[in-house]
């Protein structure tokens, strides 16, 4: 039997975009995404070897990402609206990407300290994506590239968890646009009708991007293990923090919602507690994620339990489990 087709706001957000610019993250908010990735929008801005490059960050865990007098805020030349955009070059992996924050709505000096602290939050969240390895991660580049290279970053994205890469080129003679073929070990080959030119990302094949992850979707086996359900899901981000005074401390919310979600603590397998995410949490409202209002704070207290007491923080009446959650309090760092 066929597999069903997602809604397509569904479909898209299955992907987490490694670049090489943002032509994928505009594809996503064509369909109505908005997943959170610190690749999304970013690219390497490097003359030559952006692969090589990417793959050494992933292997150094983008280590000292996003620290103090790393980043800097520019401003772009007019555009058809007669606005100067922020961007953001970042000087240890040279990466650069849109804010879409415009000259006149915020001083440079706040920018570029919402964005260090957006930087440090997003790449802990790369890294335990990876781990939990629930997307398939997807590279694509307009310059032609060796299949051995592009499984260098399928091996440095495997070290952390079973990922599975796509890996999208244009097509040829040969495979016809929107087709996908499976080159073995976890490394997937779509090809589309044309990429976006890199001086207009926003010119894009989008039907033959919906193709390429459609037929994606059909043929990777991670995506065979999902439940599917006529409904569309909810989507869900979010992070246990630390401890607080004895108390899980984080951030959840659903994905295009303002409404807060209501969380169960659980303490080895047990649930123990009902709350609502919706404190205020300076991180998130740093970088404006949502309404800022997406912070918990348990009512459990767990300052008396052992330090290898498993604590788990879900989304009520769903399997979504949030970020660093499902560990030891030991594991946990303590405020």
């Amino acid at each position: 039997m066929p597999m069903q087709e997602p809604p397509l706001v569904d479909l898209v957000s299955m992907f987490r975009s490694f670049g090489d610019n943002c032509e994928f993250g505009l594809v996503q908010r064509e369909a109505g995404a908005e997943p959170i990735d610190l690749l999304r929008f970013a690219g390497l801005y490097i003359p030559t070897g952006h692969l090589t490059a990417l793959t050494d960050a992933i292997i150094r865990g983008f280590d000292g990402l996003g620290q103090p007098g790393t980043v800097a805020c520019a401003l772009s030349d007019l555009d058809g609206h007669g606005r100067r955009e922020f961007y953001v070059q970042e000087q240890v992996y040279q990466l650069r990407y849109h804010t879409f924050r415009y000259h006149g709505q915020i001083e440079v000096d706040r920018l570029r300290d919402q964005q260090e602290h957006a930087l440090q939050f997003w790449r802990l969240k790369l890294l335990d994506d990876l781990r939990s390895a629930d997307k398939v991660c997807l590279w694509k580049s307009n310059h032609p590239q060796d299949e051995s290279d592009v499984r260098g970053l399928l091996t440095a994205i495997r070290d952390y968890g079973p990922n599975t890469l796509l890996w999208v080129t244009p097509g040829d003679r040969v495979h016809e646009a929107g087709t996908v073929e499976d080159l073995g070990d976890g490394l997937f080959k779509g090809y589309i009708a044309r990429l976006a030119p890199y001086g207009n990302a926003a010119d894009i094949d989008l039907d033959a991007w919906y193709a390429v992850c459609l037929n994606a979707y059909q043929m990777i086996p991670m995506f065979q293990n999902i439940e599917r359900t006529t409904a569309k899901p909810a989507i869900y981000d979010g992070s246990l923090d630390g401890i607080i005074d004895g108390r899980a401390c984080g951030w959840c919310l659903k994905v295009g919602d303002p409404n807060p979600v209501t969380l169960q603590l659980y303490i080895d397998g047990k649930r123990v507690s009902t709350f609502v995410a919706k404190l205020p949490h300076a991180r998130l409202k740093n970088i404006g994620i949502g309404s800022g209002n997406h912070g918990f704070y348990s009512p459990a207290a767990l300052r008396d339990l052992p330090r290898h007491a498993v604590i788990t923080v879900r989304v009520q009446g769903t399997g979504f489990e949030v970020s660093h959650s499902g560990r030891p309090l030991s594991e946990y760092q303590w405020f």
